[in-house]
């Protein structure tokens, strides 16, 4: 199975058949990302090839060319996208794993530029996961990595709650925070955003009747 097609609402079909030209290929990862010096939108394209076994990247711009077209760029570490993209100031961000490795990285992909570079994830071993990529997010303009863990009670759930927010990818730089939050509720949560006022949104991990939402204030430490 392939991976999304991007879907844009635009006024010229010719623009959507673009979009498409590289998706019938049976692998692929489409993510979006936006440059707000030269006010252009890009979609990174990373194809794989199963007789080769390597991935290959494109690049299709638009903004500003009436008649955009897919452009092959380099990569200088090959690497498989194993989550969705989030744009932060121009640079785009998802989750990989490089070529061979076993433990996972952050791709930082600068929209501009057009150039990829890595960091590693800042987890302690307890944290860490070969397989299941962090919860990324955008926390009052910075990349925040994501990750929690079952702390286990029988009365009151309780979990930890573990920020690494990214101060400078090309460091890298991360500060570390850390919540122990108790809900009174016997329930499996997941992370599903952050709002603009900088409150953690989590809800139940599976549907129900009751169904609740919890907003968890990083500020107040308060639920």
């Amino acid at each position: 199975s392939g991976g999304w097609t991007p879907l844009l609402l635009h006024s010229r079909p010719s623009f959507y058949r673009k979009v498409r030209e590289l998706t019938h290929i049976d692998r692929y990862e489409s993510l979006f990302g936006y440059d707000p010096i030269d006010k252009q939108h890009k979609i990174l394209c990373m194809s794989y090839n199963p007789r080769e076994k390597v991935y290959s990247y494109h690049l299709l711009t638009f903004g500003c060319e009436k008649n955009p077209s897919w452009t092959s760029i380099e990569c200088p570490t090959r690497h498989k996208p194993l989550s969705s993209g989030i744009c932060i100031n121009g640079v785009l961000y998802y989750a990989g794993k490089k070529e061979g490795a076993s433990s996972l990285v952050i791709v930082c992909f600068d929209v501009r530029s057009e150039k990829f570079s890595f960091v590693d994830e800042p987890y302690p071993q307890s944290l860490s996961s070969k397989r299941v990529p962090a919860c990324l997010r955008s926390f009052k303009d910075k990349l925040v990595s994501i990750r929690w863990r079952d702390l286990g009670s029988r009365s009151v759930k309780k979990f930890g709650l573990y920020l690494w927010v990214l101060k400078d990818c090309k460091k890298p730089d991360w500060s570390k925070h850390v919540y122990h939050l108790s809900l009174p509720f016997g329930v499996d949560i997941s992370v599903v955003g952050i709002i603009g006022t900088g409150e953690i949104v989590l809800s139940m991990k599976y549907t129900s009747n009751p169904f609740y939402v919890f907003y968890f204030s990083p500020e107040t430490n308060t639920v």
